[in-house]
């Protein structure tokens, strides 16, 4: 963690902001403009992310961090009965956009206990919410790594071969997501793991691990990969989507009050995945939690889960990280 923007008081709301990575340039808003329009301690948590440092290794850095704040910055609500209900607790928020949306999203909908400490807010931004879709959105399906052979990168790094990791400058695009895939994803399991791409909590993947019919030797001596004759190129095997229950009945999860932003430009890659991902939400909302929560509104969908479009990009600047503090100043607090 890097910053800590106001003083936190052990029952006052924090929002965690997770940095959007490097698939755009970095955020040119402070974070105290989204403590100030919130009303809430704002602690930033930089993950580890980079070819040495892949997937899941984001994962359990944002976990651990999570356990921190609530251990250190939350002592007091920390320290009242599991079983006491969660409006006498303190209030955790995340925040985030692209990578940090994505790791938002995870942290938001694995951490939403409903009787003990936990997530009730999150506003997020254009989130990679599948990265199994994006080697097929285009016309050609590009190559994927196969699920039981280790990534170059990985190969590399044992024989202590510097491995490069891609930065770019603009807006994400098709392009600039697939090389940030094969630096930061060892085997291909890794992003069909809900936990990067937290639309498969809701529905099954599109395709099935890919197959591969050959692979490519490394020669450690050329430190190259052997040419071959025979076809490596993945078997790809499309299926149904199908829907999945979650959270879980009886696992005392609770879908946070959530605010999606996404970019409405057309050039915009992640707006499918962005529309998607808020549909899957509101769908939860509806159908599964009248079942375990009584007494609560039907179709309640709506309106826990808002969607904003942006124009473009739809990054956010300081304009917008002003809006998503002012949802975050009634949304962290206004949770059943």
């Amino acid at each position: 963690m890097s910053r800590l923007c106001k003083e936190p008081s052990a029952d006052g709301p924090i929002i965690i902001y997770l940095p959007r990575g490097p698939l755009a340039p970095p955020e040119s808003f402070p974070l105290s403009s989204l403590s100030l329009s919130s009303g809430c301690t704002v602690v930033r948590l930089n993950y580890r992310l980079s070819a040495r440092y892949p997937f899941p290794t984001p994962i359990h850095d944002v976990l651990a961090g999570y356990d921190w704040i609530r251990k250190h910055l939350s002592r007091e609500a920390d320290a009242l009965s599991e079983s006491s209900h969660s409006s006498g607790l303190a209030k955790l928020g995340v925040c985030g956009e692209l990578i940090g949306g994505s790791l938002a999203s995870m942290l938001a909908l694995t951490e939403c206990h409903a009787t003990r400490q936990g997530i009730t807010a999150a506003g997020i931004g254009n989130p990679i919410a599948d990265w199994t879709l994006i080697s097929f959105e285009g016309q050609n399906a590009h190559p994927v790594h196969p699920p039981s052979v280790q990534h170059p990168d990985t190969i590399m790094k044992r024989l202590n071969i510097p491995t490069a990791f891609p930065t770019f400058e603009g807006i994400p695009t098709s392009e600039s997501l697939l090389s940030l895939r094969d630096s930061i994803f060892p085997k291909a399991e890794n992003y069909f793991d809900p936990f990067a791409s937290p639309s498969l909590f809701f529905r099954t993947p599109t395709f099935d691990l890919p197959s591969y019919s050959a692979t490519l030797p490394y020669d450690a001596s050329t430190q190259k990969f052997q040419e071959s004759e025979d076809d490596i190129s993945p078997t790809l095997v499309k299926n149904r989507r199908s829907h999945r229950k979650y959270p879980p009945l009886s696992s005392q999860l609770r879908l946070p009050n959530m605010r999606i932003e996404v970019g409405n430009g057309n050039s915009n890659v992640l707006k499918q995945q962005g529309l998607e991902f808020v549909e899957l939400l509101r769908r939860s909302v509806d159908l599964w939690e009248s079942e375990e929560w009584q007494g609560l509104r039907e179709k309640d969908g709506n309106n826990r889960v808002e969607l904003v479009k942006r124009p473009k990009s739809g990054l956010w600047g300081n304009k917008e990280i002003l809006e998503v503090g002012t949802w975050f100043a009634g949304a962290i607090r206004d949770r059943l």
